[in-house]
């Protein structure tokens, strides 16, 4: 750890509601017990910048602690979110820097996904070329983010969360890959939290070690983190509480005491480089076939099942991803040759209890990535609600939790898409196989079987309709109409009428605006799945009149035409 970014750290997020005498108290107490660095952010408090208020008063007195502050989360009414533009960073950086007197660290408190991650990172290169900050890092960030920061400016810094029971940061490969590019990691809630931290301490080795040593149990925990090579951030918030967890630097681990306290959490694996631990090539092998809901992996998992292999997957079975892995350790242990995991397993985190378990039976693993477009997961998932239900489900059937597993919501699919972290071999696989979607239906275009059209259509293209429909097309009208009343499809069929377009169906969604919670409002494809399932019409040989960017959307995800009809003003029948 370079000695800049030396503790002892004080985290001050639960300081925010001390005020006068017990917030003085915390503060002598820290500055008796050598504190370092203090850890804060503008959000830290009751109001924003309460916190670094009070700190650059204590700064003020003590000017040999240093600060280190975030940007890019912010308050939103009683919640908060990421913004990480540009010009919020600017705004916020410069205000904190006022409120502290100086920033000697300034770290992404989380990176926006709604913002390309370059220009957040220029925006904070531009504060350290200024002068406005001494340095720069990441906070929340996974391994590629800390590759691409590295491309654009120099990372001081990477905190995440890290405890004997949070291991996410540690499995991500975060951890390690800062640590081997020499970038400090500093650990927030290194005692898990105020929800979690009695569970820790009172477990049976930490206990053991402290009644042992004379010491407390938290200075056991804390020592044993930087042993690891991280940086702890403990943040307690009564004076007795702050001595003893900054002063855990003189508890001294002996080896007997770090092999305990590594073999009791998952975290210990880092005491061993990853490159150490992975087992040569072997004949036996597990295979992680991962991708979205509806990609296609069940079909793959199950023909490796029929070759021989063991298959494990969370929807048979209940329970959660990480609960294969007991389950996996036993087939391997059982002489399995090949056991076939297949589930979404969209991050490293989550990829790498598979692998570390493989590892530890000296199998190899492999990843098989099912790269299927994002519109045919969606169309595919559809069609598997469909065979379920026979029929496009309410919101509040896709809201329940426990219910079947093919009654997945959109959000499932967003989700999978915001979280995917693309699997590398440098997670520990020997090959990663990426296989493209094959479809099971002809893509026979020749003979387009329907229209799907919006109701508007009715009014601006009416001829070009009856035209359709003379050349044998079918002519099906969806669309959105929230809160209309029922009636309105028959309203809908006598303005059609009127114009002498004959419609075939119609099929409304008439949820709410707002994130979509169901499958019928476009650009989702429930309706003109359910058609063509109904009509028995294959989705390749539809096409659509394109007179929205959701309209447009909606034809990418389903692969097939979108057209524009000649529009000729309300010619009549």
């Amino acid at each position: 750890m370079p000695a800049r970014l030396d503790g002892p750290w004080l985290g001050t997020q639960r300081l925010g509601g001390l005020t006068g005498d017990p917030l003085d108290a915390v503060w002598e107490a820290a500055a008796l017990a050598g504190v370092a660095w203090l850890d804060t952010a503008p959000i830290y408090g009751e109001t924003d910048g309460a916190m670094e208020r009070r700190i650059g008063e204590f700064l003020s007195a003590h000017p040999e602690v240093s600060v280190a502050t975030k940007a890019g989360l912010v308050r939103d009414g009683r919640s908060f979110r990421p913004d990480g533009r540009a010009r919020t960073l600017g705004g916020s950086a410069r205000a904190s820097r006022d409120r502290l007197g100086r920033i000697d660290l300034l770290q992404l408190h989380v990176p926006d996904p709604r913002v390309e991650l370059d220009t957040t990172l220029r925006a904070m290169a531009r504060l350290l070329e200024r002068g406005v900050v001494g340095a720069v890092g990441l906070c929340n960030c996974t391994v590629s983010q800390v590759e691409q920061a590295r491309a654009v400016l120099p990372v001081s810094s990477v905190q995440v969360e890290v405890s004997p029971i949070a291991a996410t940061a540690v499995r991500s490969g975060v951890v390690e890959v800062a640590r081997e590019l020499g970038i400090p990691v500093l650990a927030w809630r290194p005692l898990g939290g105020a929800d979690r931290v009695a569970r820790i301490l009172a477990h049976p080795t930490v206990a053991g070690i402290a009644t042992r040593g004379g010491t407390s149990p938290a200075r056991v925990v804390l020592a044993w983190l930087a042993s690891l090579g991280v940086e702890p951030i403990p943040g307690p918030s009564r004076p007795a509480t702050v001595r003893d967890a900054l002063g855990f630097r003189p508890v001294t681990l002996d080896d007997e005491d770090r092999r305990s306290m590594d073999a009791a959490f998952p975290i210990g694996s880092l005491r061993v480089p990853r490159a150490q631990r992975r087992p040569p090539p072997s004949e036996r092998e597990v295979m992680i076939v991962m991708g979205s809901p509806g990609s296609g992996k069940s079909t793959y998992a199950e023909r490796l099942r029929a070759s021989g292999a063991v298959r494990l997957n969370r929807d048979a079975r209940g329970g959660t991803v990480d609960g294969l892995l007991a389950p996996l350790g036993r087939a391997l242990a059982d002489g399995a040759r090949t056991v076939v995991l297949d589930n979404t397993y969209a991050t490293r985190a989550a990829r790498n209890g598979v692998i570390e378990t493989a590892w530890a039976h000296r199998v190899s693993v492999r990843c098989v990535w099912m790269t299927t477009p994002d519109g045919t997961c969606e169309v595919n998932s559809v069609l598997r609600i469909l065979d379920l239900l026979g029929r496009l489900p309410e919101p509040d059937e896709l809201d329940r939790s426990g219910g079947p597993a093919a009654l997945l919501a959109p959000r499932v699919l967003h989700r999978y898409r915001e979280q995917l972290e693309p699997p590398r071999l440098d997670e520990g696989f020997v090959a990663v196989d990426a296989v493209p979607w094959a479809p099971h239906e002809p893509d026979d275009r020749r003979r387009p079987t329907a229209l799907l059209l919006d109701r508007s259509v009715l009014d601006t293209a009416p001829a070009a309709l009856r035209e359709a429909r003379a050349g044998g097309r079918s002519l099906w009208c969806i669309g959105w109409t929230p809160g209309a009343a029922h009636g309105e499809e028959d309203r809908i069929r006598e303005r059609a009428r009127e114009l002498d377009v004959v419609l075939d169906e119609v099929a409304l969604c008439r949820h709410p605006a707002g994130p979509p919670r169901c499958w019928c409002r476009k650009p989702l494809p429930g309706l003109a799945v359910l058609l063509a399932s109904r009509h028995g019409a294959p989705i390749a040989n539809l096409q659509i009149v394109a007179t929205s960017p959701a309209d447009r959307t909606l034809a990418a995800k389903l692969g097939i035409e979108a057209v524009v009809v000649p529009s000729r003003g309300r010619d009549g029948p």
